[in-house]
């Protein structure tokens, strides 16, 4: 990839889940489809570089639950890419303001998921 001299590399997650969305199609008491589905695709400087559908692990009991952790599986995959992206671009001399002005915006439409993954640490209600 060729970067122009004030490119930057913004990092895009999108972030969506599914609540149960085998349920009404398939065997109602089986619980492999009350589970969740999670997906999403992280790009660099509008590239895609991850994409993934996974069933969740945990059956969620909440819309807001099934999108929360959907958020934390799409998280681990973004932070360790962010530190990638950020010591490649030094170690290539990419430039300070490339790397100034690097940022990383996750997109979730759930607004309970949202509230909940900026709460501050300790605290039970918004």
């Amino acid at each position: 990839m060729v970067l122009a001299p004030n490119a930057i590399l913004d990092i895009d997650c999108f972030v969506d889940a599914d609540l149960a969305g085998l349920w009404p199609h398939e065997e109602k008491l089986d619980p492999y489809f009350v589970k969740s589905r999670t997906g999403f695709v992280i790009c660099v400087a509008n590239c895609p570089i991850i994409w993934s559908s996974k069933l969740q692990t945990d059956i969620a009991k909440s819309t807001m639950q099934a999108e929360y952790n959907a958020l934390s599986m799409a998280m681990k995959e973004l932070i360790p890419l962010k530190r990638l992206v950020q010591t490649v671009s030094s170690s290539i001399s990419l430039g300070k303001e490339t790397i100034t002005n690097f940022k990383t915006t996750v997109w979730q439409d759930n607004v309970g998921a949202l509230t909940l993954a900026t709460m501050e640490p300790g605290r039970t209600t918004p």
